[in-house]
């Protein structure tokens, strides 16, 4: 085997242990239902000097019976984040308090990483048939 295949071999070894771990991390959060309970609105500056207003939504939810609330990422669009509107997010399982804001389900993410994966291993069997 020749060092091009053992970089192959490696860089597959490291993708697969990224897919798993990130799986680990990811089984520790449960998803559940948001509601944007308030807007924070604030003057914020550039540095140009010029200003923009920021919106930053509140969001509440409730786990095991308790309510809990968690900031949402800035925004510059005042009509993104209305008021009761409803968002997944991910809840660590024995921390409710920890949360991600998620943009895709943690399950789409996944699945992203998994066929990253798949065309790795496909590369990696091209190149050895090939060799």
């Amino acid at each position: 085997m020749d060092f091009t295949g053992i970089i192959v071999i490696a860089v597959v070894v490291v993708m697969l242990i990224l897919f798993l771990s990130n799986y680990r991390k990811d089984a520790a959060y449960r998803m559940v239902n948001a509601r944007v309970k308030e807007v924070e609105v604030s003057e914020r500056h550039q540095k140009k000097g010029e200003t923009f207003t920021a919106y930053v939504p509140i969001y509440e939810y409730e786990v095991n019976g308790e309510t809990y609330t968690a900031r949402g990422a800035m925004t510059k669009d005042g009509n993104r984040h209305a008021i009761g509107n409803i968002r997944a997010i991910a809840v660590h399982k024995n921390d409710p308090e920890n949360v991600r804001l998620v943009k895709h389900s943690i399950k789409a993410r996944n699945m992203g990483l998994f066929l990253a994966i798949i065309g790795l291993l496909i590369i990696v069997l091209a190149y050895f048939l090939i060799a």
